[in-house]
């Protein structure tokens, strides 16, 4: 066992508990937050997609999402919030998400939202209306098409806020 092994064991028997208590509560109000502002913006994502929506499809998601996720994470992207499925034509995605580089100092955190429409019909319609929307601002990356705001320690207060201000563009 190496000496960096042996420490990060004497340290994690110790936090552990602790680390993972504070973890839960974390994503349970990041969850929170998501689903909320998801539930109060309903009636336009309903209205945008021409489909029937309903606040009781929204779950929870995570990614990585457990412990048997976490033994294969590549440590790059953590993401958390809520999922809206719409069986059989798209996934909508309220999520927080951090995504380290590791040749940077920082891991840049941001809020998203964002469509995995299942269809190429709809991938074009969503990439075509988020483009209006934003413009060059519009990401098109790993079959989601998706909007996003910054977020710091200074507005992670405002994180809801920042959800309704994607909502409502």
């Amino acid at each position: 066992m190496t000496e960096e092994t042996s420490k990060l064991l004497t340290t994690g028997v110790h936090v552990y508990p602790d680390g993972l208590r504070a973890m839960a509560r974390f994503r349970h109000e990041i969850y929170l937050g998501t689903r909320r502002s998801m539930t109060r913006n309903l009636e336009k994502l309903a209205a945008a997609t021409r489909m029937e929506l309903k606040a009781a499809g929204i779950k929870p998601y995570a990614s990585p999402d457990g412990f048997a996720e976490e033994i294969d994470w590549d440590h790059l992207i953590a993401i958390v919030g809520a999922k809206l499925t719409i069986p059989g034509r798209t996934t909508i995605y309220a999520t927080m998400w951090w995504n380290h580089d590791p040749s940077r100092d920082e891991t840049p955190l941001a809020v998203s939202v964002a469509f995995e429409p299942w269809f190429a019909v709809w991938r074009r319609s969503i990439m075509l209306v988020a483009q209006q929307i934003e413009g060059e601002k519009a990401y098109d990356e790993d079959s989601q098409i998706w909007l996003q705001e910054d977020v710091s320690s200074a507005n992670i207060r405002d994180f809801e806020d920042l959800f309704d201000g994607i909502f409502s563009r």
